[in-house]
């Protein structure tokens, strides 16, 4: 995918790849192209928080998916997987306003209906700030290491951004 940001010089990244880029607060134009077909051609405002906290410059004209984990005791991660399965549980008790948190949601990703505790940032949202662990092409990882703040019994959450290709083969790997 060709890349060109304002008038200055363009850059490719290769396919299911990203690349830092340093981009200053204000209105930019942008242009995305693959295989000379062009995908994007607008224009983009970065904020100072963007700047500041950093996110990701979406110009594959895809939605990206940011999906939450539970890290904790085992009979944290399995309760959180037992919910993930199911549309009519409702959370009550100590633990309510932590699965709150994770709204789950449906999601509809070609023919694939996803349940789960994931989010849809649709394709025309060209800024999306940071709020993930592990990026697009990285993988949940076993163990994560945690803050003082981390308590086990209600267990650590963490969100990873996905591409569409990639949501759809972590769905088909955790429903086996």
């Amino acid at each position: 995918m060709k890349i060109k940001i304002d008038d200055g010089t363009g850059f490719e990244i290769s396919a299911n790849s990203t690349t830092p880029i340093d981009i200053s607060v204000g209105k930019h134009t942008i242009s995305s192209s693959l295989f000379d077909k062009k995908i994007l051609d607008t224009v983009v405002v970065i904020s100072s928080e963007f700047k500041k906290t950093g996110g990701y410059l979406n110009v594959t004209n895809q939605p990206v998916y940011l999906w939450s984990q539970v890290y904790g005791e085992q009979w944290i991660q399995d309760l959180h997987n037992h919910l993930q399965g199911r549309s009519d549980t409702i959370v009550d008790g100590p633990f309510e306003q932590r699965y709150k948190s994770l709204k789950f949601n449906y999601v509809k990703i070609d023919s694939v209906d996803i349940y789960g505790p994931i989010h849809e940032f649709p394709k025309n949202q060209l800024t999306i700030n940071k709020n993930w662990y592990f990026f697009i092409g990285q993988n949940f990882e076993d163990k994560i290491k945690t803050d003082k703040t981390y308590f086990s019994g209600l267990g650590k959450t963490v969100n990873k951004l996905f591409s569409k290709d990639e949501m759809l083969n972590y769905w088909a790997s955790i429903n086996k």
